[in-house]
């Protein structure tokens, strides 16, 4: 079956039985077809983890009925390799758009995946990678993220910690793993607290 397309199921009955006919039920479907001709396109098309803010726009989507009505939206990364299901989510479905997400350092493909009403979605994907490079972890740094997650906090924006702190701890596990490997003679330091 096809997605969009009209079907016509017919059901006959008739009986053996003289001066009984014959009776027809006929049932017409239309499958639901997900959204479509959209587009993904984001900006800038590189920056600092866990600073540089990207716009993300999900523009053009459309559907064919007026019930499928009104599009939900939700945007993830995955590294350019990486096949569909080996993705991190951005956040949750949302109506708008457009959003503004954080990153961590890498290079990413940028995914949207578009819902209407009844659960039919389509994943659309930007044209290029989105370069990101990682954060210089000194003190005002850490503090304007901090502070950012302080106020996404406080104003209940969840996938905006969730993003923050995920670029955080991707710089923090990278540095740690650079510098705790030196610092104990090639093995990563225990992760036992000290006197155990």
């Amino acid at each position: 079956m096809v997605a969009g397309a009209t079907y016509v199921f017919e059901l006959s009955v008739s009986a053996s039985t003289a001066g009984v006919g014959t009776a027809v039920v006929r049932l017409r479907v239309h499958l639901n077809r997900p959204p479509f001709d959209g587009e993904l396109t984001y900006a800038p098309s590189s920056g600092v983890a866990a600073v540089t803010a990207v716009a993300v726009s999900a523009a053009e989507w459309t559907d064919d009925d007026e019930q499928d009505m009104p599009l939900q939206f939700s945007y993830a990364y995955a590294l350019p390799a990486a096949g569909a299901e080996e993705r991190a989510l951005l956040g949750e479905l949302r109506l708008g758009s457009t959003a503004k997400v954080f990153l961590p350092a890498g290079s990413w493909r940028l995914l949207v995946r578009v819902t209407d009403q009844f659960g039919a979605a389509a994943l659309g994907e930007s044209a290029s990678l989105c370069n990101v490079a990682s954060s210089t972890l000194d003190e005002p740094t850490l503090c304007l993220i901090m502070e950012q997650i302080d106020v996404a906090a406080a104003v209940g924006k969840s996938d905006k910690v969730h993003q923050l702190v995920r670029s955080l701890a991707f710089e923090l596990s990278t540095v740690f793993l650079a510098t705790g490997a030196n610092a104990t003679g090639g093995r990563a330091p225990s992760s036992s607290p000290p006197g155990r």
